[in-house]
């Protein structure tokens, strides 16, 4: 009898610890979404001054945003006085080699080796920006974690000049950092979010905040927020929403990890916002209690809205990590109005590495992540338009049957095309950087950037767009590769471009593009074409539906007659439209794939 009420009490509380998980699992997916107005003096104020912004009633916004640091000081944090705070470092620099282009090679951008990030935070270690002028950064972690270092190239990726090393301090160490630029009115201002530990093996991260110019002076170090008792603040993601004011007027926005500093896990996912350039910030929680990491934050701006989005990945179930979208209105950041949750994807399959970008141009909003179906990983997508239903656009950007990961979407504030970059597995010693772009997802090509990657480094490669010239854009990707050893850079628009023969015949009279031949062809043909004077070229191909399929050729050329020798074995047979575009000049003809 007792073994029987025992083994019944067993049984109860066995359903009781599974009912309980479950309830939490449900909270944590569908929390209480009601929505209850902050109406408190400090809110009201907040409101006022976000209008005063919107109305371009600037006298009245500085009046209200002073207010609101003199009324209510204890809502700001922010320190400038830090002992042993990151400071430039001044490095010996000797300019690498440079050899190849998007087809035959990779650009080096920097000879020495880049820190690794766990697997849980493949983001952490490098990152690509590009400004409105087509200059482009990249910034990584040192391998030892002792610098953060930021290139520069000024001539479309070809060369890369180092123009900063901020040294984390004392003995502390790099941990994780995210970077964007603020690009107002030809104002540059570099920003950073980025964590340093105590030591390489530690979570007792604190924030800081980092901006300088363009040319890498003018350093600037904020402590975001004092680093708690048994605590750290991890894994940051920035963006600026400098693309609709000056830069007076713009505001920063930093996500972050609030974590356990002995263990690591995440014990809050939290956010700031700072209005005065990063000298103060106010902070808010976009959710406590949950193991939140996989950060990415950016922002939205509409006729009549602000809001913020914070996409992460979470692991209340061990086995089964879960994507999570987290949205506020500006309006009520740092009040207590609670963040609305979203499942971007509702599926039994774990999720991880989501990415969000807002285009600018539609303020349709995207976002990918890596999911694993079937014991295989496969790049995802959603998006949603400024005024559809939530994320009802599912689909996916690489589904293979190999794992493909480590995913990274941008949209170009410019321009308005997304653009994607992930690695598909490939050997034991050799993986594929893969780019793809699209004004609409989900892309209809892919370009192999490379497959020089080392297969045992989990940092994630950076994409971004630029404009190359008047209507013509390009993208690139950088990543690291040969054992940690070298950071590469590779773009669709460097010179010169695999195919393309100089056919020596003297100057033309004329533009022209001559038809295809063979015409149909399997999988190869030739494009001939004729410039008369120096100009920006495009090739693109074109599918029936008018989306691009490849980019031939996006670049300055010399006059002459050409012969582009087109390998479509990537296409599908069908009826394909190639198309040149040469300064005032454009043509577009008929060609036929037959497989």
């Amino acid at each position: 009898m007792k073994s029987t009420l025992l083994m019944i009490l067993v049984l109860f509380l066995c359903i009781t610890s599974t009912y309980s998980q479950s309830l939490n699992v449900h909270s944590e997916a569908y929390p209480d979404q009601s929505f209850v107005q902050d109406n408190s003096p400090y809110a009201v104020l907040w409101r006022q001054t976000l209008e005063a912004r919107r109305s371009g009633n600037v006298q009245l916004y500085n009046q209200l945003k002073d207010r609101l640091q003199r009324e209510f000081p204890e809502r700001f944090t922010g320190n400038q006085n830090i002992e042993n705070k990151p400071f430039l470092n001044i490095e010996n620099y000797i300019q690498p080699p440079f050899t190849g282009d998007w087809g035959a090679g990779d650009f080096i951008v920097d000879n020495a080796p880049a820190y690794q990030p766990p697997a849980n935070n493949t983001q952490a270690g490098l990152d690509l920006e590009v400004d409105s002028l087509g200059n482009k950064y990249i910034a990584y972690i040192s391998a030892n974690r002792d610098s953060l270092r930021v290139m520069k190239s000024t001539d479309q990726g070809a060369t890369w000049a180092y123009i900063a090393s901020i040294n984390p301090g004392g003995t502390t160490k790099w941990h994780s950092f995210d970077f964007f630029i603020a690009d107002s009115a030809n104002t540059f201002k570099l920003g950073f979010a980025a964590c340093r530990t105590s030591t390489v093996s530690s979570f007792d991260g604190d924030l800081y905040w980092l901006v300088y110019d363009a040319n890498g002076g003018g350093l600037n170090v904020v402590s975001i927020i004092s680093t708690p008792s048994g605590g750290g603040h991890l894994n940051p993601s920035i963006v600026a929403d400098s693309y609709y004011w000056s830069y007076g007027l713009t505001y920063w926005f930093v996500a972050y990890q609030h974590v356990n500093s002995g263990t690591g896990a995440g014990i809050g996912l939290r956010a700031a916002l700072s209005m005065n350039g990063g000298l103060a910030w106010v902070h808010d929680s976009v959710r406590n209690t949950f193991n939140d990491f996989n950060i990415d934050m950016d922002y939205r701006h509409g006729a009549s809205y602000d809001s913020l989005y914070v996409a992460f990945t979470n692991d209340l179930t061990p086995s089964n990590a879960n994507l999570r979208l987290n949205r506020i209105a500006l309006g009520n950041f740092g009040t207590a109005t609670t963040w609305t949750q979203f499942n971007v994807q509702a599926t039994a399959d774990p999720e991880v590495d989501p990415e969000i970008a807002v285009n600018r141009q539609t303020n349709e909003m995207a976002c990918i992540w890596t999911q694993t179906t079937g014991g295989v990983k496969k790049v995802m997508y959603n998006f949603t338009t400024e005024s559809g239903a939530y994320w009802p656009n599912l689909g996916a950007i690489a589904n293979f049957a190999n794992d493909c990961d480590r995913g990274r979407i941008e949209c170009s504030e410019q321009q308005g095309a997304y653009r994607i970059s992930y690695v598909s597995k490939g050997s034991a010693s050799v993986d594929t950087v893969i780019y793809t772009s699209a004004f609409t997802l989900p892309p209809t090509s892919r370009t192999v950037v490379t497959t020089n990657i080392d297969a045992n480094t989990t940092t994630s490669p950076d994409v971004s767009g630029f404009r190359t010239g008047v209507n013509a854009y390009g993208g690139g990707v950088t990543f690291v590769a040969a054992g940690q050893n070298r950071i590469f850079y590779d773009g669709s628009n460097v010179s010169p471009v695999v195919g393309i023969n100089n056919n020596g015949s003297g100057i033309p009279q004329s533009f022209s593009l001559s038809q295809n031949y063979p015409n149909p062809f399997n999988p190869e043909t030739k494009i001939n074409f004729a410039i008369p004077n120096a100009a920006f070229v495009t090739i693109s191909v074109y599918n029936t539906l008018g989306q691009v399929v490849s980019q031939l050729v996006s670049q300055e050329m010399n006059a002459g007659f050409y012969t582009y020798d087109f390998n479509a074995s990537n296409l599908t047979s069908g009826i394909y439209f190639y198309r040149i575009t040469a300064g005032d000049f454009s043509e577009t003809k008929k060609m036929m794939l037959i497989k």
